[in-house]
């Protein structure tokens, strides 16, 4: 969970149960899942991307969508950034399509450019925002993407995961 608001509202949350005397564990524990959630999501492509005998440092990766949630321009907070960086460090080239996000303020806010459109030969796509944009793609024109052996991540589960299975590797939360 992202955004200006509920991705910062627990915080003050916190601090003032702790203010009152109080250990706020659940929220707390929450947060934390929710920070770790990129990486885990990262490293999770990462394993799937080598299981196909993919070395990350050889792969090319569509992430679509940027945005905190779907259907607006806001990217304040988004963790798809966090997931990106995540991405990065593991030397995945990744290309970034979000038709709601400037293009100018991505830049500007975490040093990442965007692609107006999704190129070709993808070795896996991140389905990262449930834009009503990304409906319109149908399963084979992912596929059409992407290079053999693809691998779907479709972290909000936009797609029909028996639909997908007979076409691709895929792996959602």
């Amino acid at each position: 969970v992202g955004g200006h608001c509920i991705g910062v509202d627990p915080y003050y949350l916190i601090h003032k149960s702790m203010a009152l005397g109080f250990d706020p564990q659940v929220i707390n524990s929450g947060r934390r899942i929710n920070d770790l959630m990129p990486a885990f999501i990262a490293k999770k492509l990462t394993q799937l991307l080598i299981s196909k005998g993919k070395y990350p440092q050889h792969t090319r990766v569509l992430v679509m969508g940027i945005t905190f949630k779907e259907n607006v321009s806001d990217i304040r907070n988004s963790k798809v950034a966090d997931l990106i960086t995540e991405l990065n460090l593991f030397a995945i080239r990744t290309d970034i399509h979000d038709p709601h996000a400037s293009a100018e303020e991505v830049k500007k806010e975490y040093g990442f450019d965007l692609v107006s459109e999704p190129g070709e030969q993808y070795d896996a796509i991140v389905v990262a925002v449930n834009h009503d944009d990304f409906k319109r793609y149908s399963i084979a024109d992912l596929k059409a993407m992407m290079n053999g052996d693809p691998i779907l991540v479709d972290i909000k589960a936009l797609y029909d995961r028996a639909t997908v299975e007979k076409e691709m590797t895929y792996w959602r939360l």
